[in-house]
């Protein structure tokens, strides 16, 4: 008899765990997407989050986030672009105000969220320019999103 209720308990245990993990809302396909690219006056950390609704696009959300790393200046700034189409298509671009400093984490945020085929090779250009005495260098990299 003790079987046959521990039997009865974990089945309904189960029944009510399935229930409740089909009644969370999932984001098909969620992902976040980090790139990044240094020189010598500082390095620069981004991500941002997308999703892929379908097997053939991806939906790039309108947050986002960066850091600036090994300058404790005040003046960096920073730039992110998305862009498709070997970079013919430029989605939304946003940059940063001149006063971003080193070590402190950033949120930005665009103007809307864009859904666009994989075919088009989706992406997001980042790149920082760091604050230094004299002529300030910067760096660039890209962020291929879904494919």
């Amino acid at each position: 008899m003790k079987a046959t209720k521990r039997i009865a308990i974990l089945t309904g245990a189960a029944a009510l765990g399935a229930t409740l993990l089909v009644s969370v809302p999932q984001t098909a396909g969620a992902a976040t997407k980090s790139v990044g690219c240094n020189r010598s006056a500082g390095s620069l950390s981004t991500w941002w989050h997308y999703t892929k609704p379908s097997r053939s696009t991806v939906k790039v959300g309108s947050q986002l986030n960066y850091k600036v790393w090994n300058n404790s200046r005040a003046h960096n700034n920073v730039y992110f672009a998305l862009r498709s189409n070997g970079g013919d298509t430029q989605h939304w671009s946003w940059t940063s105000h001149d006063d971003r400093k080193g070590g402190v984490t950033y949120h930005g945020s665009t103007q809307g969220i864009y859904t666009i085929p994989i075919s088009h090779r989706p992406y997001v250009k980042v790149h920082a320019t760091f604050d230094v005495p004299g002529r300030d260098p910067s760096c660039t990299a890209y962020g291929h999103i879904g494919w």
